[in-house]
């Protein structure tokens, strides 16, 4: 496949994904910070509600990482050293923090004399290893600090298998492949849920989870053959309404927000769904022009210095939540907070929020930044 064949604005960087990232990682800091608070009246559950579903941002980093790498892979595919250059500049993005922080955890931490979540520095090797996935499947939630690196070890898998997917797969046959891997996903869900195996297996084994980062492959796939066609924004309009529709009769069916709580069917689709619902999001936004609200929304200062630093955000912001519910400063841990309980999730939520970007600011450019200079050995060019 020529390069020269697609769109480059596909290519260049798009404001409005940096705002689409921002967005995730907002979702995701809400859901994370307001987990086990209890609602007691409808004030409560309207105001916890965006936590309640901000779980659904690691589905659009998914969605966001299956765009992004498929049209550089797609895109790449005929250039020299095509494995070597992406899998170094994947490292290079991904690496230093995610090791950092688990020598931080496993080697610093581990010989202070304070007193650490139980079960902190048990079973290292599935973290080394980017295997914190097959470890939630097997033996449940890891410890706080480190739950959610389940979604990097996904992800990382990822992107080892999907560069000889698309070197390999010819590109008439690949749509097909794709629609494929969804199947899989959707199957493989519904069969365990019907064998009643535990939600959390469903939630973090990679076979089970790809689709989200199947569809924004999909996306990309169609965006840089259709990217100035007028009818396939229309399609993305469509399909983003059809899909809302049926993620709420997802969500009316099992009666809950909660993924924990779904049944069979919700199990089987409702990821597959939210995932469709935000590639239709994402091409939107890639597709928005600049006059447009839309547009200056998605690319706002905020959105965008959120997006920026959101891997670094996602990374570290749970050992800070983490800390505080140890020492009962979580809304949820103590009696002195629940006459106030919004006005002091407020404060929580602010100030974790503060420290998890500064912290992740610092770590950008003290530290990440460092190694990516390192990138321009390794360039597409």
């Amino acid at each position: 496949m020529e390069d020269n064949n697609q769109p480059t604005a596909v290519l260049k960087h798009i404001p409005t994904l940096d705002g689409v990232r921002g967005l995730a990682i907002a979702l995701v800091l809400l859901h994370h910070f307001t987990q086990a608070i209890k609602p007691r009246h409808w004030g409560d559950h309207l105001f916890y509600l965006p936590g309640h579903i901000g779980w659904t941002g690691v589905d659009l980093f998914f969605v966001l990482s299956g765009f992004l790498v498929t049209t550089i892979l797609i895109r790449t595919k005929e250039r020299a050293h095509y494995f070597s250059n992406f899998y170094s500049r994947r490292f290079l993005r991904i690496f230093p923090l995610y090791y950092g922080v688990l020598f931080f955890y496993f080697v610093i931490l581990s010989s202070l004399p304070i007193s650490f979540p139980e079960g902190l520095f048990d079973h290292q090797l599935w973290f080394w290893l980017y295997g914190a996935n097959f470890y939630t499947a097997i033996e449940g939630w890891p410890v706080r600090p480190l739950a959610h690196f389940w979604s990097l070890a996904i992800e990382l898998q990822f992107y080892l298998i999907w560069p000889i997917v698309i070197y390999f797969i010819r590109q008439q046959w690949l749509v097909w492949i794709m629609i494929a891997l969804i199947s899989i996903s959707v199957i493989s869900r519904g069969v365990l849920a019907y064998q009643d195996y535990a939600a959390h297996v469903m939630y973090s084994l990679t076979f089970c989870r790809m689709d989200a980062m199947v569809v924004g492959a999909m996306l990309a796939y169609f965006c840089l053959r259709h990217y100035h066609s007028a009818q396939f924004e229309q399609i993305l309009k469509r399909l983003l309404f059809v899909s809302a529709l049926l993620v709420l009769i997802v969500l009316a069916t099992s009666q809950s927000l909660d993924w924990r709580e779904w049944g069979i069917f919700s199990q089987a689709t409702g990821y597959t769904l939210i995932a469709l619902f935000f590639g239709c999001f994402t091409g939107l936004g890639i597709l928005a022009k600049p006059q447009t609200l839309f547009y200056r929304c998605l690319s706002s200062k905020t959105l965008r210095f959120l997006g920026k630093y959101s891997y670094g955000i996602y990374v570290l912001h749970v050992f800070f939540d983490a800390v505080a519910r140890m020492y009962e400063w979580h809304p949820s841990g103590h009696e002195r907070f629940q006459d106030h309980l919004i006005l002091w999730s407020l404060l929580y939520i602010t100030v974790l929020s503060v420290i998890s970007i500064g912290v992740a600011y610092l770590s950008w450019h003290a530290y990440e930044k460092q190694f990516l200079k390192l990138k321009k050995f390794v360039s597409y060019k």
